[in-house]
């Protein structure tokens, strides 16, 4: 890699050889500290148990940093660390994009559980509308930092 290529990322290698040890890092989206707390740190090994049950490999080594995680592993024979991480990485992000968006259900249908109005769009006090309309209106959302449904 040379000096004047750009400081962004860079793609390393993958090797994915059989029989071998792999030594797996991923971050978190956008490289956000969603592994700050222990309830996602929860999810995620819960997460790397189940994945050894569908996709059977040997862990040597891990860490959970707030916004990346370390694994070693030696996978099965035939078992590919691809497979691997989307079983490790998919039930994590679903799981915490489920949270979230529970989250913002329950603050929506506040002014609903107080007997304010009949549904959470006509309390015009909450984001409710804005995040139904797309619109910005009375104050903008910030969307684009919101988890995806789809991960």
């Amino acid at each position: 890699m040379g000096s004047d290529e750009p400081l962004k990322r860079r793609r390393r290698r993958r090797y994915d050889i059989p029989g071998h040890a792999r030594y797996l890092t991923f971050s978190c989206w956008q490289g956000r500290p969603f592994l700050a707390r222990d309830r996602p740190r929860l999810w995620l090994l819960e997460a790397l148990d189940a994945a050894r049950r569908v996709h059977p490999f040997d862990l040597w080594a891990w860490c959970l940093m707030p916004e990346h995680v370390h694994l070693l592993i030696l996978p099965a024979p035939g078992v590919g660390a691809g497979a691997i991480l989307r079983s490790i990485k998919h039930p994590v992000a679903r799981q915490a994009v489920s949270w979230v968006r529970e989250k913002i259900g329950y603050i929506q249908a506040n002014p609903v559980r107080r007997g304010l109005v009949k549904s959470p769009r006509d309390w015009p006090w909450s984001s409710c509308r804005v995040w139904e309309d797309g619109t910005d209106e009375p104050i903008r959302l910030d969307r684009a930092s919101v988890p995806p449904l789809e991960p």
